[in-house]
């Protein structure tokens, strides 16, 4: 399988950049892109049809506050 796309779900923005420091490091290729909240990750993917790349992956953070894993 190749991994094209990984989303990062935390509500500490500072893990979210170091994930994506790491994930673009030894991946140059796989694109990251970042959430703090949830429900924006969610909102994202209700854009399904829209959407240009869907993630092959989710990292959630399994305590968030109001929506959690």
């Amino acid at each position: 399988m190749d991994v094209q796309a990984i989303w990062l779900i935390d509500d500490d923005p500072m893990i979210n950049v170091f994930s994506a420091y790491l994930i673009e490091e030894h991946f140059p290729d796989v694109k990251t892109e970042s959430f703090t909240f949830a429900g924006d990750a969610i909102r994202e993917l209700d854009r399904f049809p829209k959407l240009k790349v869907l993630p092959d992956l989710i990292l959630l953070d399994i305590s968030i506050p109001i929506i959690n894993g």
